[in-house]
């Protein structure tokens, strides 16, 4: 009778897994395999500083060739592949589900349909907020992409207006064009015949005509022109007004 030993039937109960190669079968892990012609993670940068590359695990997180143009990187690190694909989605979503932001407690683990059910309600809820903001703010100031385009030579102030200066930069030919605003120029207020802040003295701005430092006040002609004190009048008539303990200038003598 032919007998078998121990040790000899001890391998018919093992059960190996086979992986297709281009090389033929071989038994072996099919965790971070390669195939043969693709360049090994180690040989993309010689450099014995560069990135560090675990032969057991086979990975290599950083990018070796950091100083290169992404055009020309063929490998940029293990790492990088937690940033893009679907990556970023799923962890939106689990960062969903650990803030609890919902009123419904979900459990990624646990309840995953739920907690994703729970994501795209929250994002059609979150649109809509969006959207009805962006309608109220055109309502208020309009949507300027959605007019006609103005042609770019307006916008710059291009012409073909022809000006010839002289050295002291005063027009000896032509008519100088005027840069427009979208403000109100050369507005007159209050019987006044020159614009706020065409006059200043004294660290104080009013109107050139007649010299007025106080913005809301009428012109009074060329007899308030005349008073070179009046700067120093209103400043004492605002001081008085407000009632300081300095009714006139910062002496704290009192005006007559």
């Amino acid at each position: 009778d032919f007998l078998l030993k121990d040790e000899e039937e001890a391998g018919f109960s093992k059960v190996e897994k086979r992986v297709r190669t281009t090389a033929g079968g071989a038994t072996g892990s099919v965790r971070n395999l390669r195939i043969r012609e693709d360049t090994a993670k180690y040989l993309f940068n010689l450099d014995v500083n560069s990135a560090h590359y675990d032969p057991k695990s086979r990975s290599m997180r950083a990018d070796p060739n950091p100083d290169l143009p992404d055009s020309e990187k063929k490998f940029r690190g293990d790492a990088h592949l937690l940033k893009e694909g679907e990556v970023q989605a799923w962890n939106r979503l689990v960062l969903h589900s650990q803030l609890g932001s919902t009123s419904q407690e979900s459990h990624m683990q646990a309840l995953p349909s739920q907690a994703e059910a729970l994501y795209k309600e929250f994002k059609a809820k979150k649109e809509k907020v969006v959207a009805k903001s962006k309608t109220n703010i055109e309502d208020v100031y309009g949507n300027a992409a959605s007019k006609a385009k103005v042609d770019q030579r307006l916008l710059r102030g291009q012409t073909e207006r022809y000006v010839e200066y002289n050295r002291r930069g005063q027009v000896v030919k032509g008519e100088e064009a005027k840069v427009t605003s979208r403000y109100e120029e050369d507005v007159f207020v209050n019987n006044h015949k020159s614009v706020w802040g065409s006059w200043w003295q004294d660290g104080v701005w009013g109107y050139a005509c007649c010299r007025q430092t106080l913005k809301n006040s009428y012109c009074t002609g060329l007899a308030e022109r005349n008073d070179g004190n009046h700067g120093l009048q209103a400043r004492a008539e605002a001081s008085a007004v407000a009632g300081g303990p300095e009714e006139a200038g910062g002496d704290g003598r009192k005006m007559l």
